[in-house]
């Protein structure tokens, strides 16, 4: 099983995270974690670097960058996952809205942006193919 933690504020998906891994749930998804749009709060880096050093992995979304969406800065999404690491990383377009493209290209795009910012293909790997791949039980 993979427990995703969705809208949920910092305070929140760290009891979340904690009760899982009290559970043995160890396969857990940070989700939106810089849409504060979400809630009052958004997560530091601080508190992503604990999370992933807990085990979780962090997910970032295209839509958070579309400019009719949330308009978030793609500098500090990469910022963020370069602090992480890309190891603890997935991405994903979260789309799928009649309004927004259709996720293949969504996905394209999110790529296009994140090499544009630096990050590498092995990272990019890392995020779309072997990280989804561990946090489903398959051999990435």
């Amino acid at each position: 099983m993979v427990l995703a933690s969705g809208h949920m504020s910092p305070a929140e998906t760290f009891a979340l995270e904690k009760e899982a891994r009290r559970l043995g749930i160890n396969r857990f998804v940070v989700t939106h974690p810089l849409d504060h749009e979400f809630f009052s709060q958004a997560f530091s880096k601080n508190d992503l670097i604990l999370l992933a050093k807990n085990g979780a992995f962090i997910e970032f979304t295209l839509i958070a960058l579309l400019t009719w969406e949330f308009r978030h800065d793609p500098a500090e999404m990469v910022d963020v996952i370069k602090t992480v690491g890309a190891e603890q990383c997935i991405v994903s377009t979260d789309l799928g809205q009649i309004w927004n493209p259709r996720p293949v290209e969504g996905l394209r795009m999110f790529i296009v942006t994140l090499v544009k910012y630096g990050v590498t293909e092995d990272e990019i790997n890392l995020m779309i193919k072997t990280n989804p791949a561990k946090l489903l039980g398959l051999n990435a």
